[in-house]
């Protein structure tokens, strides 16, 4: 089980999962219960927001991880990991890209890499793609220039990473079929 595997270090990781209230209120319960069974358990520490509400998401990373108490030290973590899995797709195609890049902005403040790990469906990809088949001239030349969809779909993929951060650099990348096209691991060295 991957969070008992973790019980000996788990005083040198934080592990958090945000998610829309009611939701959380109905893992936090899950949870409960997983925790009496499996004394010790590694379990993430739950924060309420809806990941359509930028300002509620930046509430609850700031009030949790992302302390800017002059106390605390600006740099906490050696590494920050951002997972994102069958969830952006969900969102308002708007939000997503201020969504990351606030995420990933508040945590290069906090740690020297960033990665962000994803399984998910990135906005406006999928439409460049659908588009390849097109008629159009542009749309030939486009073909022509990607023969494999597979280069077509990590160009644009990286595209949008770039977006984000002109620095987050698509490192490993594997579409698969199905909703959650997208899947991979990008990283930000902060400098």
């Amino acid at each position: 089980d991957s969070m008992s595997r973790y019980s000996g270090i788990k005083d040198e990781i934080d592990y958090y999962e945000v998610d829309l209230p009611d939701v959380i209120d109905q893992k936090a319960g899950l949870l409960e219960r997983y925790q009496r069974r499996r004394r010790g358990s590694v379990l993430p520490t739950l924060l309420k927001a809806d990941l359509n509400e930028l300002d509620m998401v930046r509430t609850a990373l700031h009030g949790s991880i992302f302390s800017e108490d002059a106390k605390k030290p600006l740099v906490r973590y050696k590494r920050v990991i951002i997972i994102v899995e069958a969830v952006l797709m969900y969102l308002n195609k708007e939000n997503v890209t201020p969504l990351l890049k606030s995420v990933i902005d508040s945590s290069k403040k906090h740690s020297g890499s960033v990665s962000l790990v994803f399984s998910d469906r990135f906005p406006g990809v999928f439409e460049k793609i659908d588009k390849v088949d097109a008629d159009t001239d542009a749309e030939l030349e486009l073909n022509m220039r990607y023969r494999d969809l597979n280069k077509l779909e990590r160009s644009c993929a990286e595209e949008f990473l770039h977006s984000i951060d002109n620095r987050l650099d698509l490192v490993d990348w594997m579409p698969k079929p199905g909703r959650a096209r997208h899947q991979g691991v990008a990283r930000v060295v902060s400098r």
